[in-house]
């Protein structure tokens, strides 16, 4: 993407930030399962991006999207979730949290 400014990390164990998180993925629940993570610490900035597209999904009947979500440590500014249905992104998300939710996973 072209209008973000850093890239997700894909991680195995801890994110390697001290006072952030997460330490293992949600779903093996241990060490040795994978999550995707950004550092939101130096040498990031107020502002930033970092985008994450899925595939174009194509709804036969009505869908939801579920994800988990882990937002610990001093630098946590907002996650948001946008369903694109046309060529540019909503306005308003289907999703937003903004600031340390706690040393756990979230599920939304």
């Amino acid at each position: 993407d072209t209008q973000d400014n850093f890239d997700w990390t894909r991680q195995l164990g801890d994110t390697g930030s001290s006072n952030t998180g997460p330490s293992f993925d949600h779903t093996v629940g241990d060490q040795t399962g994978y999550y995707i993570y950004i550092e939101t610490s130096n040498p990031q900035v107020t502002g930033d991006r970092a985008r994450l597209y899925s595939p174009a999904v194509t709804a036969t009947t009505s869908m939801c999207l579920r994800f988990w979500y882990h937002m610990y440590g001093q630098n946590i500014e907002t996650l948001n979730v946008y369903v694109q249905a046309g060529p540019s992104l909503p306005a308003t998300p289907v999703f937003t949290r903004t600031g340390t939710q706690g040393d756990r996973w979230w599920q939304a």
